[in-house]
């Protein structure tokens, strides 16, 4: 449910005292961040889940695994899931400092990783589609920072600054791309998606330019 960007409250609450039995005692590094991840994507909002946070935390507290760094082994795609969790507990929840589930390390390696994801992860499509809505935004006036990198963790395709609007490329709107467009919405920014391909669709520059100005 969650990494289709359904949310199901009542799914997730009356699950929580088994999520969080499975949280205590993970050894499963994927499995613990896809399980936090989904609380987080479906935003439940009850005791249960302070439970699971809670479980989490605890888990994560735990001495570090084999010698490495972290209680579990993550890898990069865990990090993430974890770096979103973090940012609802964080942001959302607005849970204090002795209550965010992630230790200091594993909250700096989690944006690290989410920072350098996005930085690798656009390929030629998207960044022509990111040129092409920045060099329309100038021809409006409007002063388009590319790619800005927040200190949260998350990079924004085109931001415009002062006004607080984060522009988003993209075609698809899975569970991680809408959680981050939340997200981003409770740092203070008013997303406004882009889809690639009615950009591409669109031919000139007046029709660009009323297609942005309507979004916007």
């Amino acid at each position: 449910f969650a990494a289709a960007g359904h949310a199901a409250p009542a799914l997730f609450a009356a699950a929580a005292a088994v999520a969080e039995r499975i949280a205590t005692k993970s050894s499963d590094a994927d499995g613990l961040a896809r399980l936090a991840w989904a609380y987080a994507a479906a935003d439940v909002r009850s005791d249960g889940a302070l439970r699971v946070v809670g479980a989490v935390r605890a888990r994560l507290a735990a001495p570090p695994a084999d010698g490495g760094a972290h209680a579990l082994p993550f890898g990069g795609a865990a990090l993430r899931q974890l770096h979103q969790f973090g940012l609802w507990c964080e942001c959302e929840l607005k849970l204090g400092e002795a209550q965010l589930p992630l230790p200091p390390q594993l909250r700096r390696d989690c944006r690290d990783e989410t920072a350098a994801s996005q930085r690798s992860g656009r390929g030629n499509r998207h960044r022509r589609t990111v040129g092409g809505v920045g060099r329309a935004l100038g021809r409006l006036q409007l002063a388009a920072t590319e790619e800005l990198l927040l200190a949260e963790g998350y990079a924004i395709d085109l931001a415009l600054q002062k006004a607080r609007v984060a522009i988003e490329v993209g075609g698809g709107a899975g569970g991680a791309t809408l959680l981050k467009r939340r997200q981003l919405g409770v740092l203070g920014w008013r997303v406004v998606p882009v889809d690639a391909a009615a950009w591409e669709a669109l031919g000139s520059d007046e029709a660009e330019g009323t297609w942005l100005e309507a979004l916007l």
